[in-house]
């Protein structure tokens, strides 16, 4: 796992980053604090940072599900640059890194 926190005025934000499960896939995963996406431009340049991360470690794949209930997370992976995948009728988030 490799991953971040964001914190103000000493106060937890949240974390996110990656997570390297056992067959090879590569995760991203964010949770917040209640409030921190009133901070939504530093979450997404937090963001971008963590696929700049992917992409210097050697990652081309990354792999997210939006949560259930949380109206922005669609929005924002894809404004991140993740593409949508159906799985066995689950809606999937892929970012592959560009050569």
């Amino acid at each position: 796992m490799r991953a971040f926190a964001a914190e103000r005025a000493g106060q937890l934000l949240g974390i996110g980053g990656l997570i390297f499960l056992p067959e090879g896939t590569v995760g991203a995963f964010v949770l917040l604090q209640d409030g921190a996406r009133k901070y939504a431009i530093a979450l997404h340049k937090a963001g971008l940072r963590t696929l700049e991360e992917a992409r210097r470690l050697g990652i081309r794949r990354v792999v997210a599900i939006a949560e259930d209930g949380v109206r922005p997370a669609r929005a924002w992976l894809l404004r991140l640059g993740f593409e949508t995948l159906d799985i066995d009728g689950n809606e999937v988030f892929v970012w592959q890194d560009q050569p």
